[in-house]
């Protein structure tokens, strides 16, 4: 596999899901025995990546989620980024996720996400 650096995975990353690519993202740029540590506990390979983007997934809608920062050191990754979800998208997700490289792949990730909602004019 040729040398990737964790700006070039994160990029490739955020542009596959943006896409609403996760298998290419899973096959891209996740390691197979990739580990996730998330709200509810841990994640583990391509199958525990599904079931957390599924478990995020209940809080979006179509609405565009924004990426407002990438940060690499070596082999360590953060991302944060925002959007709105529910039904009616009055609901606001802040995330944070970081991840750890090895040989070109992501073999660890964090997330940690707060929603909250807004009042809709009557």
């Amino acid at each position: 596999m040729r040398h990737r650096s964790t700006r070039d995975i994160l990029d490739d990353h955020l542009r596959r899901r943006a896409a609403g690519d996760l298998d290419g993202d899973l096959l891209a740029n996740y390691a197979p025995d990739v580990i996730v540590l998330h709200p509810d506990g841990e994640a583990f390979g391509h199958d525990g990546v599904r079931w957390v983007a599924d478990r995020l997934s209940r809080y979006q809608s179509d609405s565009e989620f924004r990426c407002h920062r990438v940060l690499t050191s070596g082999e360590i990754g953060v991302l944060e980024w925002s959007g709105r979800g529910g039904r009616t998208d009055t609901m606001t997700i802040e995330a944070t996720e970081s991840f750890v490289m090895r040989e070109g792949l992501i073999a660890a990730q964090t997330l940690t996400y707060v929603t909250a909602y807004t009042a809709t004019a009557a």
